[in-house]
């Protein structure tokens, strides 16, 4: 089984919510780069 780095984890996640939200008919664009304050 292939384990995650914490970091990869998080980017996975924002595109998870970032795939949820936009199926609910919202806009959304994720950051790039290292933006402590906005992910989405």
């Amino acid at each position: 089984m292939l384990k995650l780095e914490k970091s990869q984890t998080g980017i996975a996640s924002e595109f998870y919510v970032a795939a949820e939200l936009s199926r609910r008919g919202y806009n959304v664009t994720l950051t790039l780069g290292n933006t402590k304050a906005i992910d989405l």
